[in-house]
Parts: structure tokens; sequence; C-alpha cells
């Protein structure tokens, strides 16, 4: 998890303190508080929808990084349709910032999956499985303020682009320091069984 000691900047505290309250929110099972964090329109876009049932199950939530106008929060919702949920925000600047739009990323709980026996679920869900695998080592190696262990992890093209360059220096520089604010990229940079 990341420090908001280690967040630079206002804007920055401003939208780690709205992700703290929407993780608030959900634990508090507060529909008009995660109402009055969106934007109308994504309310009654998604919002409404989306993190109703999260809201209602959630039993911890803690936010996870953030990258520009992007919060990205972890919530346990035992009794929802998932166990846990990664929610990606993306913040609206205002007077007040605003969520204006989100995605959910559902997390699997391999060990009760691999419990179960289902083979055939197992292999329908193996691509998932790496992805949620690779993210869970790309969270770890950035807490560990690892440059080896972050490159290791992305494909030979997000590697050989300018962005990466930028994210190993800030994993240097943060040695010693809370992890680093940084949680972003996405399957399409994290390597996978499937990728290396």
């Amino acid at each position: 998890m990341c420090d908001p000691a280690a967040v630079q900047g206002v804007d920055d505290r401003t939208l780690w303190a709205g992700a703290e309250a929407v993780c608030d929110a959900l634990v508090a099972h507060d529909i008009d508080a995660l109402r009055a964090l969106t934007t109308e329109e994504l309310w009654g876009r998604a919002a409404a929808e989306e993190l109703a049932p999260l809201a209602e199950h959630a039993v911890a939530a803690r936010p996870l990084g953030l990258l520009g106008r992007h919060t990205m929060l972890h919530a346990t919702t035992p009794g929802a349709a998932y166990p846990a949920y990664v929610v990606e925000q993306q913040w609206m600047p205002a007077e007040r910032p605003l969520v204006g739009d989100e995605r959910l990323f559902t997390l699997i709980d391999r060990a009760a999956l691999e419990a179960a026996g289902d083979t055939g679920r197992l292999a329908r869900l193996a691509t998932k499985l790496a992805a949620q695998d690779a993210a869970l080592g790309y969270v770890e190696a950035l807490n560990a303020h690892d440059p080896a262990a972050v490159r290791a992890l992305w494909t030979p093209d997000f590697a050989a682009g300018r962005d990466a360059h930028g994210l190993l220096a800030a994993t240097r520089a943060a040695r010693g320091r809370q992890p680093v604010p940084a949680l972003r990229g996405g399957p399409r940079c994290l390597r996978t069984p499937s990728t290396r």
C-alpha cells in the first residue's frame, strides 16, 4: 500500500484524500457518500450499479496508489459476487475533485479455486489468474523499490518505451521511502507466463 506521505504535490494529496474517502464510504456502506464523490453523469451511467454491491459487502478497503488523475483501491467484499475488487478511478479536476470514470477489476481467490478442484474452471481462468499473479508481483516489486524486479515483469516493447524509464527512475529514487505511488500500466505492459 502507498503511504500518503510519499504522495507529492497538493493535487496528489487531494486525490489521495478522495481515494481514502471512497474507501471509508465503502466500508461504512454509505451510498450517499459514494454518490457525493462521483459526478452525476458517472453515477447515472455506471457507478450506482458498480459501487452498490461493493458498499453492501465491503469489510475493508484501502488505496493502492495514484498516477496523474487516476487512483486505485482494493476492496475486500466477502459475500459479493467476488471476494475482492480493485477499482481504478479517474478524478475530474474541480474545486472539489469528483470521480468522473472508473473501472472494476475482479480478483479471484486462487487458493479457494484450486481447493475446489474444478480443473475445467481453472483452465478457463488461466489467463485471468496469470494476469492477476503478474499484477500482484508488480505491486510487490514496486513496493520493494526493486527496479530489476519491476523491469523483469515488463514486456520488451514496454521496457523500451519512455514511460518505462521514468517509472524505473521513480522506483530507484523511492528506495528507503514508502511504496512508489504508481500502479498502472495494465496487462499490455506486464509479462505473464504466456508472454515470457
